[in-house]
């Protein structure tokens, strides 16, 4: 089955805005065995709500709209609809009581735009916004099924987890399992990951998708199976056989896991603890490791040396080294991440030296130029990385990429 989704409002069209429901629903579509084929913007304009409508129902079973409800987007998404099906607006007394009580009752005070929320199209049902007051709306036709969401991320979530994820298993997966599992790929080439899973994709059932975000490849599998334990076990085979094609140790979490939780567990399981060095990052890495709860457990502390200067009086990074071989180099990563460790009782230290744009760079070290020290229990690695893109996408690839590289060394203890 096929779905489209239309996100609404002049916030997106214009540039101003990036269009998350649709990410989120098209995950959620996926997640629920709906493939989503067409993504669209749309302005605050009822025609071309309409147009958009009426081009989608002609190629999607399931459309589903974000924005244009509530009495600040003068319902134009609800109006569009009724419009299009050539249905009346009918009066719902309980919304209209729901209204009246969020203005206390006082009827006389209510703007004609909220009394507007009660008018519903003939045969609509209401969707429950268990986070706000603007609720969504799902109408079933011959052919479609349209879902009209507010445009508030978190409330279009909602909506659809609680609502339109148990209807559409209900009627069109009742006597099957549906579920996606998505593995994370840090530090790896998209393009070898495609040719190494190619046979792979053009299975049905488990079926396989890629998505490549900044540094991270995702694998996203779903499987259908007639109940919950046969599900399971087509993904874990499917997933065993992943692995198999690139590498047994190249997932570096899986789902909704990132990858700090996965290094806080194996820090845990070890019974290590770490410290960071960081120049260009900033304290990014330290805030990734703070993200998990607990971490005062594995996580003594960090120290951000931006300057030479405060690589020296800080982290006693050698002057000769530094004016040798220069702030980003492993030679002086590598003493950064020695020294953290020792500096806070660890067993490992971890430092990041590179730059992150967009002046610095020259010649023999281009913006990107990223080098990396990692310190295990007395043993010291060090390796660069060349990343291209903003600046703050620089900074966020270096934190991840050390942290892929901390993953892989504590496997290899465990």
């Amino acid at each position: 089955m096929i779905a489209e989704i239309i996100n609404i409002g002049a916030e997106l069209t214009q540039g101003d805005a990036l269009n998350v429901n649709g990410r989120i629903l098209g995950k959620k579509m996926a997640e629920s065995g709906i493939k989503t084929r067409v993504i669209t913007a749309v302005s605050d304009d009822e025609r071309e709500i309409i147009s958009a409508l009426e081009i989608a129902r002609k190629r999607a079973r399931f459309v589903v709209t974000t924005g244009g409800l509530g009495p600040a987007k003068d319902d134009l998404a609800k109006k569009a609809l009724a419009e299009m099906l050539h249905l009346p607006l009918i009066y719902d007394e309980e919304i209209m009581q729901r209204i009246e009580n969020d203005f206390s009752g006082n009827d006389s005070n209510i703007p004609p735009a909220n009394v507007s929320q009660s008018l519903l199209p003939k045969g609509a049902k209401v969707l429950e916004n268990p986070l706000g007051k603007v609720f969504g709306i799902l109408f079933e036709t011959e052919n479609n099924v349209f879902i009209l969401l507010p445009d508030v991320p978190a409330e279009a979530q909602s909506i659809f987890e609680t609502s339109i994820v148990p209807f559409i298993r209900g009627k069109y997966f009742a006597r099957q399992s549906i579920k996606s599992r998505v593995l994370k790929i840090i530090g790896a080439d998209y393009d070898e990951i495609r040719s190494k899973l190619e046979d792979l994709a053009a299975q049905h059932n488990p079926r396989l998708s890629l998505l490549s975000d900044k540094i991270t490849v995702k694998v996203r599998i779903t499987a259908v199976a007639d109940n919950e334990n046969s599900v399971n076990m087509l993904l874990d085979n499917f997933e065993e056989q992943i692995r198999q094609k690139i590498g047994a140790d190249m997932v570096s979490a899986i789902d909704d896991r990132k990858i700090e939780d996965v290094v806080a567990s194996l820090l845990a399981l070890n019974k290590m603890t770490i410290s960071t060095a960081e120049s260009c990052t900033g304290g990014m890495l330290a805030s990734f490791l703070t993200n998990v709860s607990g971490v005062s457990r594995y996580f003594y502390g960090g120290i951000v040396a931006y300057s030479n200067k405060a690589k020296v009086t800080l982290l006693g990074v050698d002057e000769d080294i530094l004016s040798e071989f220069g702030a980003v180099s492993e030679q002086v990563a590598g003493q950064m991440a020695e020294n953290a460790a020792a500096r806070f009782g660890t067993n490992i230290g971890v430092s990041v030296s590179g730059i992150a744009g967009p002046s610095g760079g020259t010649e023999a070290k281009p913006v990107g130029t990223v080098c990396f020290g990692l310190h295990i229990n007395g043993v010291t690695r060090t390796f660069t990385r060349h990343f291209s893109g903003t600046r703050n996408i620089i900074r966020e690839n270096s934190a991840l990429s050390i942290l892929e590289e901390l993953r892989r060394a504590l496997i290899r203890n465990v």
